[in-house]
């Protein structure tokens, strides 16, 4: 990247930007009220340039209110906002290429914004392989992320994000991220995540990822429907550099039925050789 977006960084984390704040020049912040509309409620801290209330400004870190909520299963944005506790459950299917069963895992998770823009999560995980398979305990997961400015301070609202993955059966895990996410135009939303995972014990595993997703806003606060890319590299201890290579693409929609509830899902094809026929991802959270 660009010398000076480095420099913007250490700029917004060491400084005190001299520019003002587009939120700051909004009219003095508001309490939203959203009685009998079952809309969570956050401190409306300005508007974005859009009349979508998906794009208004919200809570503490002056954030969109879509980046409130999970868009994308493969493809994280920013941190939720400080106060904010919603539950999730996952499902990710893996189609092997050779016909075989189908590896099925199932994720239950907490996430919890915190001050300073911190967020935690919290995930249980269970695993099975074909439709006759036991569901099997196969991990815990504690996940945090730090935002490093408030939204709009830094291009591409840089986030960074540790996981530390404890398996019942297999090498603990340890995986670091880089998050970046933001508005291409009105109701058009963007995320991109640059990833390292690796085992800690055996093969020693280390595991490149390069994930991004594209949304469109059709119904606000209601339906959006986008696509997303995941490229994996994989090697081990033992044969460094020479890589396993998987790729997946395909669309993604996400359906609001109610403001508290999310449906994401995710129909991603494998391309190439070393890439399962097909991934799926189906997440639903609802917000307390």
């Amino acid at each position: 990247m660009p010398t000076s977006y480095f420099i913007s960084i250490l700029a917004a984390l060491f400084l005190q930007d001299p520019a003002p704040n587009p939120a700051d020049q909004q009219p003095k912040p508001r309490q939203e009220t959203k009685e009998g509309t079952g809309i969570p409620t956050y401190e409306v801290v300005g508007k974005r340039t859009s009349e979508l209330q998906e794009e208004d400004l919200i809570g503490p870190n002056g954030q969109p209110r879509w980046t409130a909520t999970r868009r994308f299963p493969t493809t994280r944005v920013y941190v939720v906002p400080e106060g904010k506790v919603e539950f999730e459950w996952w499902m990710r299917t893996t189609f092997p290429k050779d016909g075989g069963p189908a590896e099925v895992r199932y994720l239950w998770e907490i996430e919890m914004g915190l001050p300073y823009r911190l967020q935690i999560d919290l995930y249980f995980g269970m695993e099975a392989v074909g439709s006759d398979g036991d569901f099997n305990f196969s991990r815990q997961q504690l996940e945090v992320r730090w935002a490093l400015a408030d939204w709009g301070k830094i291009w591409g609202n840089p986030t960074v994000y540790a996981e530390y993955v404890n398996k019942a059966d297999e090498s603990d895990q340890v995986e670091f991220k880089l998050l970046l996410g933001d508005q291409l135009a009105p109701g058009w939303h963007w995320g991109v995540n640059a990833v390292l995972e690796r085992d800690l014990h055996d093969a020693l595993t280390n595991e490149w990822q390069f994930t991004a997703g594209i949304a469109k806003t059709i119904t606000d606060m209601k339906l959006s429907l986008g696509g997303e890319i995941q490229a994996i590299w994989a090697d081990t201890a033992q044969d460094r550099g020479n890589f396993e290579k998987e790729f997946f693409i395909g669309p993604s929609i996400q359906w609001r039925p109610q403001p508290r509830m999310t449906v994401n899902l995710s129909l991603l094809k494998g391309v190439g050789s070393d890439s399962p026929d097909a991934r799926t991802f189906l997440n639903v959270g609802w917000e307390f």
